[in-house]
C-alpha cells in the first residue's frame, strides 16, 4: 500500500481502537476512493463491510459492501489474497442471507470459488 493509504488505514485502526467508529469508517471510505489497485480496493471494501457489520450492526450496508467484494471480477483479482477476501465476503453473505434461495445462491458461488471452505464443505448434502 502506498505511504498515504497505509497511513490512512493505520489511522482508521487507531480511531477504531479509541471507539471512534464513524470517523474510522469515513477514513476507510476515503482511502478506498483514492486507490487505483484492485486488490487494495477489495481489501478496503471487505473491511468496510466488516466494520458496518461488527461495529455498527448495520447489516444492510454490510451486505452491500460484501456484495461488491464478492462480485469483484477480472484478472487483477486472480491473486490468492483476493480469492480469500472474496470467499470470506461470500461466506458473510451466506450468514446474512434473507431467504433460503439467497443462501443457496451464495453457497453455489462459494462452492465454485473455494469449495474447501469449512462453511460449504460441512453442509449436509441435498436430499
Amino acid at each position: 500500500m502506498s505511504l498515504g493509504l497505509s497511513k490512512m488505514t493505520e489511522d482508521a485502526e487507531k480511531l477504531l481502537d479509541q471507539g471512534r467508529i464513524l470517523p474510522a469508517l469515513e477514513l476507510l471510505k476515503q482511502a478506498r476512493s483514492m486507490t487505483n489497485i484492485p486488490v487494495r480496493w477489495l481489501f478496503l471494501t471487505f473491511n468496510i463491510g466488516v466494520l458496518y457489520w461488527d461495529k455498527l450492526g448495520d447489516g444492510l450496508s454490510a451486505k452491500g459492501e460484501f456484495l461488491a467484494a464478492a462480485n469483484a471480477q477480472g484478472t487483477e483479482f486472480d491473486h490468492p489474497a483476493a480469492r480469500v477476501l472474496r470467499a470470506n465476503a461470500i461466506e458473510n453473505l451466506m450468514l446474512s442471507a434473507s431467504s433460503f434461495e439467497e443462501f443457496d445462491d451464495f453457497t453455489a458461488k462459494l462452492c465454485a470459488l473455494a469449495p474447501e471452505m469449512p462453511v460449504v464443505s460441512g453442509l449436509p448434502p441435498a436430499i
